[in-house]
């Protein structure tokens, strides 16, 4: 039972209170048992009244037994007085013993103001203090010092203590209770947290309610993050292995029908055999770039694909990026300018940038009609050197934009023609480059207005 997380919480707080009541407890019994200054300053209130006012009615003897009696029943304080010669004169007490046994042994011309404590031969210990009236008689006033012993049998501590007990058990079972409710309210969202993490194993959805404090409803927050990245990474992997067998089944279906033409002997003029053999060479050639572009992928993902890291002067490279793209531009009627600044060298792989800025010309080529314009545009700021791609082809619908960089994920075929259609793995391998290098990856588009593909790398 005390291995959950919930029973050992409630443990620890009834541990804690438990330890509390009864340090409490032995604080009352250590405050009674301990020499109490309230009783010294009582004997000291009885002497200093003594020899301020009543003096000469302990010299008068007759009068003093009656008047120490009288002391001893409203202070509970035995009051003696010795004369010179150390005898007795008055005892408020004249049935128990007298705290000293002899006077010579306590010198008169000694006597100050302490509170001093003395025991007779009974062994019971007195407090005591002394004075000397009209340099005639001495008074000792005393009160028997309890022993712990005593003080816990009296009925006077069962009055005291009772009720404290009583309230104290009160307060502990309120206190445990407020304790296990804590407990629950701690240990429930991870226990339920705990399940979903079980069902998440299994391959279901999970999702908890956000309860608890807030450590807790944080914890289920970034679980509930988790759970949807999981998700996510799960329906990915599975588009991922429909998407490869697409695009493999696709070339292979065409490789098979066109060789199964050649060896039937359906295709047997020149021309038959030449378009077959063109489209086996195309298909191939297409699955040989899928599958290249696979591999590539996979190294980036595992970080097995190192980069080259030398200085790269930014300028040249996207200059020579531009001018393989000026035949086909010219081809589709498509303008291509340039707004590149001055930028300091950059510490990067540059065949893997060339590859970055190649696919996104050529996609922004693709995309954009014939009268379009495509520029590609350098700035810079103190922590980024920003590069893009600007076209004014037909733009992406927004409920796409977010999935652009998805593996296998194309718009619209209709928008493209089908010699210039990719596999959907492109701008994936482009953007793992630029994290490679740092950097990041965004797009700005809108229907109908065109393109901004923006590629920000850090400056060193």
């Amino acid at each position: 039972m005390f291995r959950s997380l919930r029973w050992r919480l409630w443990f620890s707080y009834a541990l804690v209170i438990f330890i509390a009541l009864s340090i409490v407890a032995l604080a009352i019994l250590v405050f009674l048992a301990r020499d109490n200054p309230q009783t010294a300053i009582q004997i000291n209130g009885v002497l200093n009244s003594l020899v301020e006012k009543q003096g000469s009615t302990i010299y008068r003897s007759g009068k003093a037994q009656d008047w120490v009696e009288r002391i001893d029943e409203s202070t509970n304080i035995r009051i003696i007085a010795y004369n010179f010669e150390g005898e007795i004169i008055a005892d408020s007490r004249q049935d128990l013993e007298a705290p000293l046994e002899n006077l010579q042994d306590y010198p008169i011309n000694n006597l100050r103001h302490p509170i001093l404590l003395n025991t007779d031969e009974n062994g019971k210990t007195w407090k005591y203090g002394a004075r000397l009236l009209e340099n005639r008689v001495l008074v000792i006033a005393s009160i028997q010092k309890q022993p712990i012993q005593d003080i816990l049998n009296s009925n006077a501590l069962d009055d005291l203590i009772q009720p404290i007990f009583r309230a104290g058990w009160v307060a502990l079972i309120l206190a445990l209770v407020f304790a296990y409710l804590i407990s629950r309210w701690i240990a429930g969202p991870l226990q339920h947290m705990s399940e979903a993490v079980d069902g998440m194993a299994k391959g279901q959805k999970t999702k908890v309610e956000l309860k608890g404090p807030k450590e807790v409803q944080d914890l289920g927050l970034a679980f509930n993050e988790m759970s949807q990245q999981v998700s996510a990474s799960q329906q990915s992997q599975r588009d991922f292995v429909a998407n490869v067998s697409h695009e493999l089944k696709t070339p292979l279906t065409s490789i098979q029908g066109f060789a199964q033409a050649i060896l039937d002997g359906t295709a047997n003029d020149p021309k038959s055999l030449e378009n077959s053999a063109q489209v086996i060479f195309d298909e191939s050639g297409r699955m040989h770039r899928l599958v290249v572009d696979l591999l590539d992928l996979a190294k980036l993902d595992a970080g097995t694909s190192e980069l080259d890291l030398a200085p790269v002067n930014l300028e040249i490279l996207l200059s020579s990026v531009l001018e393989k793209f000026i035949p086909q531009a010219k081809l589709g009627k498509i303008k291509i300018s340039s707004d590149i600044n001055p930028m300091p060298l950059f510490l990067g792989d540059g065949d893997r940038l060339a590859q970055v800025f190649t696919n996104l010309v050529d996609n922004a080529i693709k995309y954009t009609p014939e009268g379009g314009d495509i520029t590609l545009k350098t700035e810079q700021t103190t922590e980024n050197i920003r590069i893009s791609v600007i076209d004014t082809g037909e733009g992406i619908p927004p409920e796409e934009v977010d999935r652009i960089f998805e593996r296998f994920y194309q718009i619209d075929k209709a928008r493209t023609r089908e010699d210039d259609r990719g596999v959907g793995l492109g701008l994936a391998i482009a953007e793992q480059i630029v994290r490679g290098h740092g950097g990041k990856m965004m797009v700005i588009s809108e229907e109908e207005k065109g393109s901004r593909f923006i590629v920000d790398l850090p400056i060193e």
